[in-house]
């Protein structure tokens, strides 16, 4: 599926103009879908158990008037969240972004490339793990899980800057000023 141009009027309740927006569900899963220039593209929010978003595409998806919203946004205390190879770029807020009491939270092999920030675990409780991405172009962070408890994470390639409190021997982090 495809979905483009779901916007909310008022840019400020931006949230509620997502593509897809997830509530109190149990074991959904977001295959293989294309996100073009809406509010937001995949919202998932209270109260979700074992939420999965993978092989999605996600592009230009702003929240304008909301600073908050991602392109893909577990939110409101969901739990075994998964994003796994999905490809966000070309937005204006959050990549991928893990908040709120978002509890369990995985992002495996997923590439994200010029966001304001790009992957984000602030506020979300653990575990926290993230593997396999590819982060760049990101204009303030391209990682950032500063939550005063590092997420675990390995193999994944990150542009600086880059907050990943404990980035370890199997994460490639690099300054693009001399590649």
């Amino acid at each position: 599926l495809t979905f483009t141009g779901a916007n909310h009027e008022v840019p400020s309740e931006s949230r509620f103009g997502s593509a897809v927006r997830v509530s109190s569900t149990t074991n959904i899963l977001i295959e293989n879908c294309d996100f073009y220039f809406n509010s937001g593209g995949v919202y998932v929010s209270a109260r979700t158990k074992n939420p999965t978003v993978r092989n999605c595409f996600f592009k230009g998806n702003d929240g304008l008037g909301y600073s908050e919203m991602a392109q893909l946004f577990f939110h409101l205390s969901c739990s075994n969240c998964l994003a796994e190879n999905n490809i966000v770029q070309d937005g204006r807020t959050h990549g991928i972004r893990f908040y709120s009491g978002a509890q369990n939270v995985t992002a495996r092999g997923n590439i994200i490339k010029n966001e304001d920030i790009g992957l984000y675990f602030k506020a979300s409780k653990e575990p926290r793990f993230a593997e396999g991405n590819v982060i760049l172009g990101c204009i303030h962070s391209n990682y950032n899980d500063r939550v005063g408890q590092p997420t675990k994470a390995l193999n994944n390639t990150v542009e600086m800057p880059s907050y990943m409190e404990d980035p370890g021997e199997s994460n490639l982090l690099f300054n693009p000023k001399f590649v």
